[in-house]
């Protein structure tokens, strides 16, 4: 089933916008905006007491970003448009990053896995002047992989990438990279979606290429029933034969399904996109098996924009 979108207008407006200014260096684009929506989400209250967590760690400070009300939205507007420059197409992705089109994930700006066909999503796509690239997989879908232009300061490569499965026409999972655009760092998912069904950890004892001491570590939030899995990825050195993970300082990678279709750790793998290899999933431990923390204490001390709490978990387990 298609998914309209009730801002149409707005991207319509962006993409006629960007064919009468073209890249002449008269700025970015003006974006029409919805007045914005009160959401209530349930934060911890000042008097709420913190879990017994290992010893803390400073990260670096982080940017502050203020994510935007959630609304009901569907995918942009179908009809094609003139090709944008590289600053008007970086000044778009920049806010569909921030706003996702108003819609909650697994919807992400504004298609929805199991609903939207991709017909709707490649013109879209069209309109900027992109041609995904296809590959037809043997187990009966058809990949395709866009790259958007953004700033150094959210990608180094200057591109971020998605993926799209469809199968039968309809999108069937969305793989993202949103890079460091903030608006998915960990506390935010968790106070905008709130527990996660479930924590995974996996890091390393050595590396066997790196002779600094680095090691690599991922953190995997899987929202079964939301239909999303999120995975940070950072890098730690090891310390008194414990390794200190600190996923907020992390980037997040976005795996999104449809809520009426259940994933597992294997199947989310299995769908061979995204640096996911099936292999691999053996790899892993639960929160508590790696940490001894719950995901509940993980939730409540994570949730905190200002917290500076670093897990750990024995060398020896690695």
């Amino acid at each position: 089933m298609k998914t309209y979108c009730k801002d149409c207008l707005r991207m319509i407006g962006l993409v006629l916008l960007a064919s009468l200014l073209g890249c002449s260096g008269q700025g970015a684009p003006t974006y029409i905006t919805q007045p914005p929506v009160t959401v209530t989400v349930n934060p911890l209250s000042s008097d709420t007491p913190l879990p017994n967590t290992p010893a803390l760690s400073p990260s670096p400070e982080m940017p502050a970003y203020v994510p935007s009300p959630t609304r009901t939205f569907g995918p942009p507007t179908a009809t094609p448009a003139p090709t944008l420059c590289p600053d008007e197409e970086q000044a778009l992705v920049l806010d569909l990053l921030q706003d996702n089109a108003g819609c909650r994930l697994p919807c992400w700006w504004g298609f929805t896995p199991g609903e939207t066909t991709w017909q709707t999503a490649q013109a879209f796509f069209a309109s900027l002047g992109k041609s995904p690239a296809a590959y037809h997989d043997p187990r009966g879908t058809v990949n395709y992989t866009v790259s958007l232009r953004v700033p150094e300061w959210i990608d180094q490569e200057g591109h971020i990438q998605q993926d799209y499965v469809v199968r039968d026409g309809i999108i069937e999972v969305i793989i993202t990279d949103p890079g460091d655009s903030q608006s998915y760092t960990l506390p935010q998912v968790l106070a905008a979606y709130g527990q996660p069904t479930a924590i995974w950890i996996r890091t390393f004892s050595a590396v066997a290429d790196r002779d600094d001491g680095v090691v690599p570590f991922f953190v995997l939030l899987h929202y079964q029933q939301e239909g999303f899995l999120i995975r940070y990825v950072g890098f730690t050195h090891k310390e008194d034969g414990q390794i200190p993970i600190c996923p907020q300082q992390a980037g997040g990678v976005l795996w999104l399904w449809s809520p009426k279709r259940e994933m597992t750790l294997t199947d989310i793998a299995n769908i061979g996109v995204g640096g996911f290899p099936t292999d691999e999933v053996s790899d892993y431990r639960s929160l508590e098996e790696a940490t001894g923390i719950s995901v509940e204490e993980f939730y409540q001390t994570f949730m905190q924009p200002d917290n500076q709490t670093c897990l750990e978990t024995p060398v020896d387990m690695w």
